[in-house]
């Protein structure tokens, strides 16, 4: 990878479902002049963070900064920059890039702004009631308008499709996918011989990953004979509303609720799960959709077929019939019957999750990532 230096942007650090933010740190980890965010530590692994709302300095720089505010902040990360002539600023989130762009204006540095889906759906709507827009009628225009020494790395085909879609250059656009950790390969004798299946939802509570609907389809599942359990993992401002829903059913004993969930605890789910699922459609409320769907990647890795909706991003990853099953988005009958073809073919279900790890082992493991990396970065760069 180049040798340059690295200036790494979050814009919120210790969530623990943003598991791919500890993955980009290591892959550049020899490379980083500094971290950048709100909530950093003083330092990660040796590099040291600069955060942008609490600075960790004496008292009389803590009253400066509370008298002077952020504008004074701004200019001592600019100063820092400038010590880095033709370093590389990595910015997660194109709103983030747009924010703190003041920083580096004028610099001699290459801007690579790392696209991740919400950031890019310029119609989308958020979270929270009354889901106002995510952004306003300019914003796809203050990002076109950025210097060309600014350029946008994707995440999946979908995200640059949206991109290129609302009149952003596809010259300036950079394809990369994520990659994740090859865990120990299964005991897939012992998967075959399990009775009661594991299903695992994990990700956030949020209408466009359809957690209510998995509920839902796992009941009709249930009715017709399917034996097992659902684990949903996550938080979200659909959770209680999915408690409520579990706390009501007939088959509330077999669903259970743990949170979110950090990097080794997604770990010990994966292992002792059999299938993946979700319900992944356009939003009814946030009009948004799956950019790309890291955790279905992770699931495939440790060797679970998945199940989920055709939607968004997540068609680049899971092969529909080979590494799981890809049904028209909201179907919960279709969700059930293939839970119930799942579980009363054990070789299929073994296949399909050999099929999804042979995936990962050629497309998306870490060493994928690193090198797509290197290689924008020497295009850019």
């Amino acid at each position: 990878m180049t040798s340059k230096k690295i200036f790494f942007f979050q814009p919120y650090f210790q969530v623990v479902s943003e598991v791919w933010i500890e993955r980009m740190l290591e892959i550049f980890a020899d490379r980083l002049a500094l971290i950048v965010g709100r909530g950093v530590p003083d330092q990660w692994n040796g590099t040291r963070c600069f955060d942008l709302d609490h600075p960790p300095y004496s008292i009389l720089t803590r009253i400066k900064h509370r008298i002077l505010g952020r504008a004074h902040r701004t200019k001592e990360l600019r100063n820092t920059i400038a010590e880095y002539p033709g370093a590389i600023i990595l910015v997660n989130y194109a709103n983030f890039a747009l924010e703190l762009e003041p920083c580096w204006r004028g610099l001699e540095v290459t801007v690579l702004i790392h696209c991740h889906g919400f950031d890019v759906h310029f119609d989308g709507r958020g979270n929270e009631w009354p889901h106002s827009k995510l952004h306003d009628e300019f914003y796809i225009k203050r990002l076109i308008s950025l210097p060309l020494n600014h350029h946008f790395v994707a995440n999946s085909k979908f995200t640059r499709d949206s991109m290129v879609a609302h009149g952003m250059p596809a010259a300036r656009i950079a394809l990369k996918n994520y990659g994740v950790e090859l865990p120990s390969c299964p005991d897939w004798d012992q998967r075959k011989k399990k009775q009661n299946l594991r299903l695992l939802y994990l990700g956030r509570l949020i209408d466009f990953k359809g957690p209510d609907k998995v509920i839902r389809g796992f009941e009709i599942a249930c009715e017709q004979g399917f034996q097992g359990t659902l684990t949903m993992a996550g938080n979200g401002q659909l959770l209680a509303m999915c408690e409520m829903m579990a706390a009501t059913s007939k088959y509330k004993e077999q669903i259970e609720f743990c949170g979110a969930v950090g990097r080794r605890g997604a770990q010990l789910l994966y292992a002792d799960s059999d299938i993946f699922v979700g319900l992944h459609c356009l939003g009814e409320l946030t009009n948004r959709e799956e950019a790309f769907g890291v955790t279905m990647v992770e699931a495939m890795a440790h060797g679970l077929p998945v199940v989920t909706g055709r939607s968004g991003g997540i068609v680049e990853s899971v092969v529909d019939g080979e590494t799981g099953f890809l049904i028209e988005p909201g179907d919960i009958n279709a969700f059930a019957e293939k839970l119930l073809a799942l579980q009363n073919n054990p070789k299929l279900r073994i296949q399909m999750g050999q099929k999804g790890r042979e995936r990962v082992e050629s497309n998306f493991t870490l060493e994928h990532e690193r090198l797509q990396w290197e290689s924008i970065m020497q295009k850019f760069a």
